[in-house]
């Protein structure tokens, strides 16, 4: 008779909470399997603690408190239950989460349940909220408290892009994409936040047109800081294009700025300068020191890369303030 060592067991475990059975008999059922002994288990909770528990599936890599109270309803003392019958996990930073077996057990049951379409709904409008509240703060000092804060939930974010993705939520997706922009940007997850984009677009037209103006301004500078510059510029022609439709300032003056930031890096320095110069007046209109500051840098570059150091130190001068103003570095 073949034996499994443990390292095989936990293997199979992980993969299928009903790899574990015996053929003992004069057992009592609940010890039979692992399948069954959550189910005993399981059935020791009120119908309330229940729902709780298979509806917590929704969440991927575990949850706080707070996202579990807006989410499903959990209060702190029903999840300190759960917790104290070890029926979920909480470390010491106080976040909760699934054993993988239970959360294996636990999707099965709300699947059954038929909850699934209406928990991850939830689940996404929470997660998309939350991401639009991070994003300001990834620029500037408060950078390093906010991006921790976003690989911890980065599970929970792919899973909530699946979901608006899957159902076609494409306001939804499209609004998690760009507040996760920057992020994906910082920790270099540059292909993988291109191709949810270019998911998102293939949903089709978005209720607001402004939304795809960004979308494809984000698809381009993820594409470009890749080098993959053939499909980059497309993506940021076609954002300035439909900017200029809509009447769209800001949208236009961000993808001229990128424009010209790619053409820095193709050695096109006229076209550079061209671009950037374009999208000075919007900024100034829009009273947006971010997108100056940007533009003035890269014309600063522009100048510099021209042998043009006189320019260069003047646009250097003019952006220097702006970017001490916001936080972002000299």
């Amino acid at each position: 008779m073949d034996r499994l060592t443990c390292a095989q067991i936990a293997d199979g475990l992980e993969a299928d909470l009903h790899s574990l059975v015996t053929g003992h008999h004069d057992l009592p059922e609940r010890h039979r399997s692992l399948a069954a002994a959550l189910d005993y288990s399981w059935g020791l909770l009120d119908l309330e603690h229940q729902r709780l528990l298979r509806q917590l599936s929704a969440f991927h890599g575990g949850w706080e408190a707070e996202a579990a109270s807006q989410v499903v309803g959990a209060s702190e003392a029903s999840l300190q239950l759960l917790a104290d019958r070890s029926l979920v996990r909480r470390d010491r930073a106080g976040r909760y989460g699934f054993h993988p077996l239970m959360e294996q057990h636990a999707l099965m049951v709300l699947e059954a349940a038929e909850e699934t379409v209406e928990v991850r709904r939830r689940h996404l409008e929470y997660f998309r909220a939350w991401a639009e509240q991070a994003e300001p703060h990834l620029l500037g000092p408060q950078q390093t408290d906010w991006l921790p804060r976003l690989d911890v939930e980065v599970s929970n974010l792919r899973q909530a892009l699946y979901s608006a993705i899957g159902t076609g939520a494409g306001e939804e997706a499209a609004r998690l994409c760009l507040a996760l922009a920057r992020y994906w940007m910082i920790r270099g997850l540059l292909a993988e936040g291109q191709q949810w984009i270019e998911d998102v677009m293939r949903l089709g037209e978005l209720p607001s047109p402004s939304l795809r103006v960004r979308l494809l301004n984000r698809a381009g500078v993820l594409a470009a800081m890749q080098r993959r510059f053939d499909q980059a510029e497309p993506h940021l022609q076609a954002s300035v294009a439909l900017a200029r439709e809509l009447g769209d300032r800001q949208g236009e003056a961000m993808s001229l700025n990128s424009l010209g930031a790619m053409s820095i890096e193709l050695g096109r320095y006229a076209a550079a300068r061209s671009y950037l110069e374009a999208c000075l007046p919007a900024w100034e209109q829009l009273g947006n020191p971010n997108g100056l500051a940007s533009t003035l840098n890269n014309l600063g570059a522009v100048a510099l890369l021209s042998g043009d150091p006189a320019t260069a130190r003047m646009r250097f001068e003019q952006s220097l303030p702006l970017f001490r103003q916001l936080g972002t570095g000299e």
